[in-house]
């Protein structure tokens, strides 16, 4: 019926109370798959050009939220550590 505190504190989008468009939330997904898939260039790409379409249509408050999410993808791409191993493996750490 209403969204969780996960939403309230801007973590989540809400899918399950349909908050955000099926459209929007494929667009989630597909970015998490690249994040998984070790393409973060291709993540930042997109926001970067987001963020300039918006700054360009004069629409700051839009561009700032994009720019604020490049700074914190980042943030997470600079601790990342990684190990090359054969075969697959994914493995996810939070601390």
């Amino acid at each position: 019926q209403r969204p969780c505190l996960q939403y309230q504190i801007q973590r989540c989008s809400a899918p399950c109370t349909q908050y955000i468009s099926q459209a929007d939330y494929a667009k989630d997904v597909d970015n998490t798959r690249l994040f998984l898939n070790g393409k973060q260039s291709d993540i930042l790409d997109n926001l970067v050009q987001k963020m300039e379409a918006a700054s360009s249509q004069l629409d700051f408050e839009q561009a700032s939220d994009y720019r604020d999410k490049i700074m914190s993808l980042r943030a997470v791409f600079d601790q990342q550590i990684i190990y090359q191993q054969k075969g697959n493996a994914d493995v996810i750490a939070a601390a």
